[in-house]
């Protein structure tokens, strides 16, 4: 039974009921959400909220017109919100992103709850819409509304991997800000020293109503080692970060692997940003996947795998092609193999949990004989 499902949405509003009649699928009444929701005053990138599935099924929750007991979750900032799916338009409309430009789709998955609220659903298979901050929508018309249930997605909006603005990048001028970098920027690196940076984008994201568990990462200083990071590091949750060498974690860790930060969480000086209601991220790419020097510890720059260019914009794929080329494949990523073997959030809480049972401390130390660069 798919149980606590999360995926992102869009939070439109409150709108009267379009559903009068409990007996049919079909929304009786569309008057009030053929309008234009999200305004560059008040846009709708600020309204992310995170709706967490309880279904009967395998893999649907269904509506109120059925016999089953599906509930949907969500806290828009006065408190968890549990309420029964009530309707379930497919709408036509104008997508307006906050760059200025548009996209026309006939494939925009809305639901309405019990409670009136309505929500915009981004699907696993929709990256455009996941990509971009979307500003507002206009709907035009109801594509269709006979549906009985929601298949439920899930979408981690922190994939990307990506450095909160302020981060450090040592440069071969020193130590640069990474919103500050620019293409042609020479970044050092541990296997192939000074590297150019070939790519950089920046994004703004609302915290308010994400999941905790995808909310941004905070290192602290010291906690992979001695000194390392030598200030505090905040990244997304998925960004992978040095274990097993350059004194970062060597103890619990044999050899070099990228961990996900989010699974350095048990570490006691590792932690979500629970209270974090916005962030400014920066992310970069160059020639090759690399090990990079940010906040004086390792951690990787931008692998432009599948992850990745799912979640860009169709202007970002094209902007890519232009810089490396076509790809190799459609599985491989534009600027090669992984720097290192990576590892899975599960493996790397076990190997943790099984050092401090061998070691009886609270968090793993340096290995004072793990190979260091700097």
């Amino acid at each position: 039974m798919a149980t606590n499902i999360t995926w992102s949405s869009l939070y439109l509003g409150n709108i009267a009921d379009m559903d009068t009649d409990e007996g049919s699928f079909t929304i009786e009444d569309s008057s009030q959400i053929l309008n234009t929701f999200g305004s560059p005053g008040s846009p709708l990138y600020d309204q992310v909220v995170d709706i967490t599935t309880n279904s009967t099924d395998d893999d649907a929750v269904y509506s109120d017109n059925s016999t089953t007991s599906d509930t949907v979750s969500y806290d828009l900032g006065a408190g968890q919100v549990v309420a029964q799916v009530d309707s379930l338009p497919l709408m036509t409309g104008i997508v307006t992103f906050k760059d200025g430009s548009t996209l026309n789709s006939s494939d925009l998955s809305v639901f309405q709850d019990t409670n009136g609220n309505i929500f915009l659903t981004i699907r696993d298979n929709q990256p455009a819409l996941a990509a971009q901050a979307i500003e507002s929508i206009q709907f035009t018309a109801v594509t269709e509304s006979n549906y009985i249930g929601l298949t439920q997605f899930t979408r981690d909006d922190l994939e990307f991997l990506c450095f909160a603005a302020g981060t450090l990048i040592l440069t071969e001028g020193g130590e640069v800000p990474v919103e500050h970098l620019a293409t042609g920027d020479r970044v050092m690196t541990l296997d192939h020293g000074l590297q150019p940076v070939r790519w950089v984008s920046f994004s703004d994201q609302p915290l308010r109503g994400v999941d905790t568990r995808k909310k941004p990462v905070l290192i602290r200083k010291d906690a992979l080692g001695t000194g390392i990071p030598s200030r505090d590091i905040v990244v997304s949750p998925q960004h992978r970060i040095l274990v097993g060498g350059q004194q970062q974690l060597c103890e619990p860790f044999a050899q070099e692997r990228l961990a996900p930060a989010k699974s350095l969480t048990d570490l006691g000086s590792v932690r979500h940003m629970r209270g974090k209601l916005h962030i400014s991220w920066v992310h970069f790419a160059c020639d090759r996947h690399e090990v990079i020097r940010a906040n004086g510890c390792w951690a990787e720059s931008l692998l432009l795998g599948d992850m990745a260019v799912a979640a860009m914009s169709a202007d970002e794929v094209r902007e890519l092609e232009a810089i490396f080329g076509p790809r190799e494949s459609p599985e491989a990523p534009w600027n090669g193999v992984p720097a290192r073997a990576l590892l899975r959030t599960q493996e790397v809480r076990q190997r943790l949990a099984d050092h401090r049972r061998k070691s009886r401390r609270p968090r793993p130390v340096q290995n004072k004989s793990c190979a260091a660069a700097f």
